[in-house]
C-alpha cells in the first residue's frame, strides 16, 4: 500500500486495547481492520479523526492467542467512534500474517519509540538549545492565555485563612471578591492600625479629629471627639 504523504506524526495515547471483530487476511492487500468496538483511550475517551492523506498514524500491535506480538500495523485513517480503519501492514520489521477473530490489538510502545526518544535525547545533549523554540512557544502561549483573562490566576490572590469566626489576611495579600459576588459578614468588620477602607476608589476615614483641609476622593466622618 503506497501512502500519499510521509507519515511523520506518531500519535500516542494511553490505554487503547481491543480485539479483532473480523479475521484479518495475511497479505498486504488486506488494509481494512475491524475492531470489537471504537478505539478508546484514558478510561473511555474517543481518539480523534485522522484521514488517509494526513501525516498522522497510530501504531497497533496485533497479538497471537498467546498474547505474543505477531505483527505491527499502522492505523493511517480512522473516524472517531468508528469500529474500523485503514492500516498499512508489516511495519517495523514484522511480517504480514493472518489474524483470527478475537485476536488482541493493543497500542503500546515499540522499539521505534525508544529509538526516537534516544535520538531526541542525543540531539539535546549535542545541542542544549535544540528544543528552545518549542519551549519558547509553550511559554509564549502561556503568557498569551494569561493576558487574555480579566482576572488571571485569582487563586493566588485569595490567600486568606479562616480561624474560628475570623478571616485573617496576611500583610501584602489580597482577598479578591469577584464582580457580581456578595460579601456577607455576620459580625464585625474591624480595621486596625494603618488599615484603610476604600469604596469604589474613595477612601473612607472615621476620626475624632477634623481634617486639616479637604482632600479629593476622601470621605471624612468626624465622630463626637475633640473639635
Amino acid at each position: 500500500m503506497t501512502l500519499p504523504v510521509e507519515k511523520t506524526t506518531r500519535l500516542r495515547f494511553d490505554g487503547i486495547e481491543t480485539y479483532l471483530a473480523l479475521q484479518l487476511e495475511g497479505h498486504d492487500g488486506a488494509t481494512t481492520i475491524t475492531f470489537a468496538g471504537p478505539l478508546l483511550h484514558d478510561g473511555g475517551q474517543s481518539i480523534p479523526d485522522f484521514a488517509y492523506g494526513d501525516p498522522q498514524y497510530l501504531t497497533l500491535s496485533i497479538l497471537t492467542s498467546n498474547y505474543v506480538l505477531s505483527e505491527i500495523v499502522y492505523l493511517v485513517a480512522y473516524d472517531s467512534a468508528s469500529s474500523s480503519g485503514t492500516i498499512t501492514r508489516g511495519e517495523e520489521g514484522t511480517l504480514i500474517a493472518m489474524h483470527s477473530f478475537g485476536d488482541k490489538v493493543v497500542h503500546a510502545p515499540t522499539v521505534v519509540d525508544y529509538e526516537m526518544n534516544a535520538e531526541a535525547l542525543q540531539a539535546h545533549i549535542d545541542d542544549p538549545q535544540a528544543h528552545i523554540s518549542v519551549i519558547q512557544g509553550v511559554v509564549d502561549n502561556g503568557i498569551a492565555a494569561h493576558e487574555a483573562k480579566d482576572d488571571p490566576h485569582p487563586q493566588y490572590l485569595k490567600k486568606a485563612s479562616e480561624t474560628g469566626d475570623t478571616i485573617i489576611i496576611e500583610a501584602g495579600q489580597t482577598l479578591w471578591i469577584k464582580y457580581g459576588a456578595t460579601l456577607l459578614v455576620e459580625g464585625d468588620i474591624v480595621i486596625r492600625d494603618t488599615g484603610r477602607l476604600f469604596i469604589n476608589g474613595h477612601q473612607i476615614i472615621v476620626s475624632n479629629d477634623a481634617p486639616v483641609e479637604p482632600i479629593a476622593d476622601v470621605v471624612w466622618i468626624q465622630t463626637f471627639g475633640a473639635p
